[in-house]
């Protein structure tokens, strides 16, 4: 069984344990270390997020920021298509009917019902 070397043994580890007779686990001050790229997963958290942001902008009566994180949200809707990621968009706009005359809330009905969204759709 490894054993766990002593804080002050492991100098230079900025913070990271250290098992003994292992190397230490490379982190972002290594040369050789590369940030992971965002798992399929971790991109439908973000839509679902971004949508969960809107619905409480929408909820705070300030449609202008709700419109903003839906934006986005369709933006990466386009990227990695999520159903559920989707489904908090459309609660956010039903949310907005009351702002349905305000540039920003027609905005989103184009971006939210246009080509580009539907054929995303379509595809997955």
């Amino acid at each position: 069984m490894a054993r766990l070397v002593q804080p002050g043994a492991a100098r230079g580890l900025q913070g990271q344990h250290a098992v003994e007779g292992r190397p230490p686990a490379p982190g972002p001050r290594d040369p050789a270390w590369r940030p992971r790229r965002p798992g399929p997963e971790r991109r439908e958290a973000a839509t679902v997020i971004l949508g969960d942001l809107a619905a409480v902008e929408a909820a705070a009566s300030d449609p202008e920021a709700a419109c903003r994180y839906a934006v986005r949200a369709l933006d990466q809707l386009e990227r990695t298509w999520y159903a559920m990621g989707m489904d908090r968009v459309r609660e956010v706009r039903r949310s907005l009917a009351p702002h349905q005359h305000e540039r920003c809330v027609r905005e989103l009905d184009d971006r939210l019902y246009g080509w580009s969204t539907t054929v995303s759709a379509l595809s997955r």
